[in-house]
């Protein structure tokens, strides 16, 4: 059996800036001593899987972990790539942040895999509306058979508002409007919300039914922000089982980025729980004093308009 360089381990942990504590926590099979042993060299050989999950978590090749591979270049290195010049909203960074535990990845990977499975997701859209599409005028076609065999029944088969809306529809695809917001159609339901019907969103919730609760879209009109739920289990076991907090967390009233280093260890539940709780309640007062002051602003300028 191989030994893993207890040297060539702690160098690659330290510029991850994790502590033995934070490396066991992601490999959720080994436990601290275990990490604290081999970084001391106290283990004369260590099993393969052992090494490569150590490897995974770590990003480099198992050999460099046994010396058989040199060691990449390591230290609090900067990062020289171009920052991302975009703001996200508190329920989606914590998205992040539980999605990469839940996952063992780094968020880095999340956000730069993003664009991808976004170009999946839009065109496997566009795919299910073009089949939809084709289902529905199969059935018109059915339809209007059906109706020549029923001349009792006058007007049966006609159905010039079902061709035009699946006219528009296939206009609204090939120009890859996501969201349906070219359509123009003389007749629309009046129980349509933009935000929940539109083709995009029915999708994105379609296949969210398929994580078996570990993820719920809940809508999106392609202005503001996305509303979604991801991992709620996660969220639940930072803050001890604590549904309430859970859905802070969720909702993005208590910011993950932002919680003290001190408290993330796996033992300190009842601390993160109180601090969600606090860190909530800070944001439900400023919620409140924003919607006071808007409001007072609009009357003022009402009032001076008199």
């Amino acid at each position: 059996m191989k030994k893993i360089d207890g040297c060539t381990l702690r160098k690659l942990r330290e510029a991850k800036g994790w502590t033995q504590e934070d490396l066991a926590k992601k490999t959720t099979r080994i436990d601290k001593q275990t990490i604290s042993r081999l970084e001391r060299g106290e283990r004369s050989t260590t099993r393969q899987g052992t090494i490569e999950l150590l490897a995974s978590v770590l990003r480099v090749e198992p050999g460099v972990l046994t010396g058989e591979r040199p060691m990449p270049e390591v230290g609090r290195r900067v990062d020289t790539r171009s920052k991302l010049e975009v703001r996200i909203a508190a329920a989606p960074r914590n998205a992040l942040h539980l999605v990469a535990d839940r996952y063992r990845v780094e968020r880095s990977q999340i956000v730069e895999l993003a664009p991808y499975l976004f170009l999946c997701a839009a065109e496997a859209s566009q795919r299910r509306r073009r089949k939809l599409a084709e289902d529905a005028r199969k059935a018109l076609d059915d339809l209007e058979a059906c109706a020549r065999q029923l001349p009792h029944l006058p007007g049966l088969s006609e159905h010039a508002y079902q061709t035009d809306a699946l006219c528009s529809d296939d206009e609204s695809t090939n120009r890859r409007d996501l969201f349906g917001r070219s359509i123009e159609l003389v007749e629309v339901a009046f129980d349509f919300d933009e935000e929940t019907d539109n083709p995009f969103t029915v999708y994105l919730r379609k296949i969210g039914e398929q994580c078996d609760g570990a993820a719920k879209f809940e809508r999106w009109s392609g202005s503001g922000v996305p509303q979604y739920r991801v991992c709620p289990d996660e969220a639940a076991e930072l803050v001890g089982g604590d549904q309430d907090r859970a859905e802070e967390i969720l909702t993005g009233q208590a910011a993950l980025n932002e919680m003290p280093k001190e408290i993330r260890q796996p033992e300190m539940t009842d601390k993160r729980a109180e601090w969600v709780r606090l860190q909530a309640e800070e944001y439900r007062k400023e919620s409140e004093r924003a919607s006071k002051d808007f409001l007072d602003s609009l009357f003022d300028g009402l009032r001076s308009k008199r």
